[in-house]
């Protein structure tokens, strides 16, 4: 059977270099893409946009995280946490706590210190009964970043 897993995960942002310095410098994504384009669609008035592909250092063709800004009309809006529709994200790392203490550093919104989860066996895509280290952070836009650790 094939390999399968999520290819990625897009999240609009209004100001592509601040959210650089959130997912590049805070959480330690590595840029593998970064183009601006317009893009023509049928039925969607023409746009320009900025694309970013951000992803963990020494990954290749693995998952990654699209960062897009669009040059649009319109006061965007985060969807807010536990809203109908994706309301968070939530990544793997290795060192939530030096994450976290960067994140502090940067003003970012910590909407949970990291805690101590309890080992739940039925969960096995979620540590599978090891205890996971969890907190939420915001990014510049407002969208709630989950980071995980398992300990």
């Amino acid at each position: 059977m094939p390999r399968t897993a999520f290819s990625h995960v897009a999240i609009g942002v209004t100001d592509m270099d601040r959210a650089l310095a959130f997912y590049q410098d805070v959480l330690g994504l590595e840029s593998a893409y970064d183009e601006t384009e317009d893009v023509n669609q049928e039925g969607v008035k023409p746009y320009r946009r900025r694309a970013v592909f951000l992803s963990w250092p020494g990954e290749e063709h693995g998952s990654f995280l699209a960062l897009d800004t669009q040059d649009r009309s319109g006061e965007p809006r985060p969807i807010g946490f536990s809203d109908f529709g994706v309301h968070h994200i939530s990544l793997w790392v290795d060192d939530l706590d030096a994450i976290h203490d960067r994140a502090v550093k940067a003003g970012c919104d910590v909407m949970l210190s990291p805690r101590l989860l309890d080992a739940n066996p039925s969960l096995k895509p979620f540590g599978g009964g090891t205890p996971v280290k969890t907190t939420f952070l915001r990014d510049p836009d407002g969208n709630v970043i989950q980071l995980d650790q398992a300990m």
